[in-house]
Order: C-alpha cells, then sequence, then structure tokens
C-alpha cells in the first residue's frame, strides 16, 4: 500500500506541474487512495492467551501520539511549503517521503514462521 500512496503522489505532483489536472482525475486519485488506506492495516490490536483483546501497549500509545502529532504538524508544514515552493513539489516531497518507509519494509527480516506441532494427519486404517 505504501507503493500505492507514493504512485498516487508522484501522479498528483505529475498532474499539477504540468497544469493538465481536472476534477475527475481528483476525484478518481481521491478514491483510489481511500481504497489504499482502508486497506491498510497501522492500528495494532493486542490479543491476550485467552483470546480476548486486550489494551495496547507503550508502544502502540507512542505510535498513536507521533500520529496524531503528525496530523497537527504536517498541514501547517505544508502550508507553509505551499507559500514558499508550490502545490507540485510538496507532493513531490510527499512522494519522495514513500520512499523511506517502503526500504525500511524491504530490509525488515521477519524470523520464519514456526511450524505447526500437530501430527501429520493419518488416512483411515485398511
Amino acid at each position: 500500500m505504501q507503493i500505492a500512496f507514493m504512485l498516487e503522489a508522484f501522479t498528483v505532483a505529475a498532474l499539477v506541474a504540468t497544469h493538465v489536472v481536472a476534477v475527475w482525475q481528483v476525484l478518481v486519485l481521491a478514491t483510489m487512495l481511500g481504497i489504499a488506506s482502508v486497506s491498510t492495516s497501522d492500528a495494532p490490536v493486542v490479543h491476550r492467551r485467552d483470546g480476548r483483546q486486550g489494551r495496547p501497549d507503550e508502544r502502540h500509545r507512542l505510535n498513536s501520539s507521533v500520529f496524531n502529532a503528525a496530523r497537527v504538524i504536517g498541514p501547517a508544514l505544508a502550508g507553509f511549503l505551499i507559500g514558499a515552493i508550490g502545490i507540485a513539489w510538496c507532493y513531490f516531497l510527499n512522494g519522495l517521503s514513500y520512499v523511506a518507509v517502503i526500504a525500511g519494509l524491504l530490509l525488515m527480516r521477519l524470523p520464519p514462521k514456526p511450524h505447526s506441532r500437530r501430527p501429520p494427519r493419518r488416512g483411515p486404517d485398511p
């Protein structure tokens, strides 16, 4: 989904920079961004051993704090940058910001998935 977000930002940057942006393009791109946003699951849910949902730990609270701070700081910074460098460059910088996220995701090495400890299923005895 991060690649979809990046492509959307670069597409808007190109449309604005070339002065060919139309309302229908904005509607299509906004719809695609909304679909991509719904498809991501960034909100962690902690499951307890008994199967019930538990309370998020400190890492999740920190993630929430950073996310909400970005919702306040981001638009203020964007307003300054729009005035300083223009809308197209802001979208281009937004697209570039996803490169670091995508690189980080590609560099992750997850532990191998543990094998099931269930005995193999046997067919009926002859």
